[in-house]
């Protein structure tokens, strides 16, 4: 059990640090793009970053099923020894973050479709204004929608990475108890 706090702060500081570097390379990336940049086109930056954010997801998906073992263990241990509202709140989190990895993993994964099927639509010469329009005022949306996801997911991983913290911490400070005295 010693070790459990050790291994959610670790993932917590992989998913929360991998998330930042990612952050940082959107922001590089874009940089070079219009209207800053003029070394890649915004469509190019998309389209790599959106490769990157994929693979990402890959990767915090394997983070999400150790975090899950982890607070399953953690909620079945506390479950035994009788503490019911604390294995309650191990199930709300696994709950939680399958809710909020499923839907970020998608979320990403539907907005690099659609932002490949845009870039194929200005790709073609007779494309129809209207539907482009209409195709890119759908992307923005789901884009927005994704980055809110995101952020949660990475706002997870941030709790994460401090209740591991807080929890080692616990383990190397011996809990003593006041002593009182009478006086």
């Amino acid at each position: 059990m010693r070790v459990i706090p050790w291994l959610l702060t670790l993932i917590g500081a992989l998913w929360a640090g991998g998330s930042g570097v990612l952050l940082m390379s959107a922001t590089a990336l874009f940089s070079w793009a219009p209207p800053r940049g003029e070394l890649l086109t915004r469509a190019a930056a998309g389209a790599a970053f959106g490769t990157m954010l994929e693979r990402w997801s890959a990767v915090t998906t394997l983070l999400m099923l150790l975090t899950m073992c982890a607070l399953g263990w953690c909620g079945i241990v506390a479950w035994r020894r009788e503490l019911r509202g604390r294995a309650i709140a191990f199930a709300a989190a696994v709950t939680l973050i399958v809710v909020i990895h499923s839907t970020a993993q998608q979320m990403v994964t539907l907005v690099n479709h659609m932002g490949t099927d845009l870039r194929n639509q200005h790709a073609t010469p007779d494309a129809d204004p209207k539907r482009l329009a209409k195709m890119e005022e759908n992307f923005a949306k789901f884009h927005s929608a994704a980055e809110t996801w995101f952020a949660l997911e990475t706002l997870f991983a941030l709790g994460l990475l401090v209740g591991g913290s807080v929890a080692v911490l616990r383990q190397a400070r011996p809990q003593t108890r006041p002593t009182t005295t009478a006086i």
